[in-house]
């Protein structure tokens, strides 16, 4: 059985080593080797699926996008694969070739790739692509990727992705990426993320990350990072971060961050806690310090400090 490759060149068909592909009928490598290393063969995605970054070309505006069938002889390589020979069925812009890709293999995590499915379904998309998922529902996209989520449904982006899942879902973004969860939600982003979730939810961003989650909820943010929840809510950042929660709520931070809770909360700062609104001398609202013998709120001194160190 046929199989369909995906790949791309520049504008006049010319991949990275010099070779000229035909606009459409067959083409064989001049060097064929079957040996599963990179070269000596007429490479592409096969089925779609595969690491975007492996082409010079994939982001150019005047690419030239190319579907071939191929019969048997495919190395897979990780990523991409390689044949001796096939057909061109296809030529010009990304999306029918991705379209026409996607056609033959639905399930796919096609390259640039949109994929929508309705409640209860699964959406998949691969790099760069977009993958919607309706109630219930599953979406998944690669790196560069965008996945949502309806109501009860679970959405992962990968790296610099966004990740967004309806009430009681669960989001989960990669490296810079963005997660959002709706009520009863969990969103997890990686460093330099951002991740918030809804009400009851539960948000964690990694360092440098932010993390925010609605009332009775909890936000973890890694080092540097910034950690808020709202009232009866917990929020946790490490060294040097900075945690908020509101009224009821728990806010703790590292030993050189800062805490703040609203009145009736409890925040923790290194080594030292209090109740905002009860402990004498600790108000609500106010972001404090661990000084050493015991909490002072932060001033706009400490705020300069730190910028001048910097």
């Amino acid at each position: 059985m046929s199989e369909l490759v995906l790949r791309c060149s520049g504008p006049d068909r010319r991949s990275h080593g010099g070779f000229r592909w035909p606009e459409r009928g067959p083409v064989e490598a001049p060097d064929w080797d079957p040996e599963p290393v990179c070269g000596r063969g007429l490479h592409g995605w096969l089925r779609g699926e595969g690491d975007v970054s492996v082409t010079d070309y994939h982001d150019a505006t005047d690419a030239v996008w190319q579907v071939v069938e191929v019969e048997g002889n495919l190395v897979d390589l990780y990523g991409k694969a390689k044949f001796s020979r096939g057909v061109v069925v296809y030529s010009g812009p990304r999306e029918g070739a991705v379209r026409m890709v996607q056609d033959r293999y639905p399930d796919a995590a096609v390259i640039y790739g949109t994929d929508t499915a309705g409640d209860h379904g699964t959406a998949t998309a691969g790099d760069h692509g977009t993958a919607a998922a309706a109630r219930w529902g599953t979406a998944s996209a690669g790196n560069h990727g965008t996945a949502t989520a309806g109501r009860w449904g679970a959405a992962t982006a990968g790296d610099h992705g966004s990740a967004a899942a309806g009430g009681r879902g669960t989001a989960k973004a990669g490296y810079r990426g963005t997660a959002a969860a709706g009520d009863h939600g969990f969103a997890t982003a990686g460093d330099h993320g951002f991740a918030t979730a809804g009400r009851w939810g539960t948000a964690k961003a990694g360092y440098r990350g932010t993390a925010a989650a609605g009332h009775h909820g909890s936000a973890t943010a890694g080092h540097h990072g910034t950690a808020t929840a709202g009232d009866r809510g917990s929020a946790t950042a490490g060294y040097y971060g900075s945690a908020t929660a509101g009224d009821g709520g728990t806010a703790e931070a590292g030993y050189y961050g800062t805490a703040t809770a609203g009145y009736g909360g409890r925040l923790v700062c290194g080594r030292h806690s209090a109740i905002a609104g009860e402990t004498p001398g600790v108000k609500p609202d106010v972001p404090y310090r661990d000084v050493g013998a015991a909490l002072a709120p932060l001033t706009r001194w400490d705020v300069t400090d730190d910028i001048d160190e910097d």
